[in-house]
């Protein structure tokens, strides 16, 4: 019975997604990481599906650079490179990585730092039932 309900409220929200979307007149953006998800339906009503590739260790080092302004308060040197290599994360999990440590180091009156950075972005596996910090979080 569970499906069927499950089935019957996906349905619910597609039909009050296309019904929005026939009444709209201006440009309206969906975003998702589940591609997968998306029913049919609203995919035939797309005139454009732009794909964000995953970030490899490059791109990944650049958004965790970018994501700690020059003028936060930083212990030491980061190491951009290894925090990029070591976790596969979306640039949307390293923006909050970045926002969780830097309210943990502001309500200690600290700087945010390598370590903090690490149980951070270990606490974000954990709240999606990783056993370990390792993988993909998207």
């Amino acid at each position: 019975m569970r499906h069927v309900a499950n089935d019957r409220h996906a349905n619910l929200e597609t039909n009050f997604i296309l019904a929005r979307l026939e009444q709209f007149h201006g440009i309206a953006v969906f975003t998702t990481n589940i591609a997968s998800a998306v029913d049919p339906a609203v995919m035939r009503r797309m005139s454009a599906n732009i794909v964000f590739p995953f970030p490899d260790i490059e791109a990944r080092t650049e958004l965790w650079r970018r994501m700690i302004p020059a003028e936060a308060p930083v212990a030491g040197k980061l190491d951009f490179h290894k925090l990029a290599k070591q976790y596969e994360l979306s640039g949307g999990f390293i923006k909050v990585a970045c926002e969780r440590a830097a309210y943990v180091a502001g309500a200690a009156d600290t700087e945010i730092d390598e370590p903090l950075l690490r149980q951070t972005i270990e606490r974000m596996y954990r709240e999606r039932g990783k056993v370990s910090a390792t993988g993909r979080l998207e």
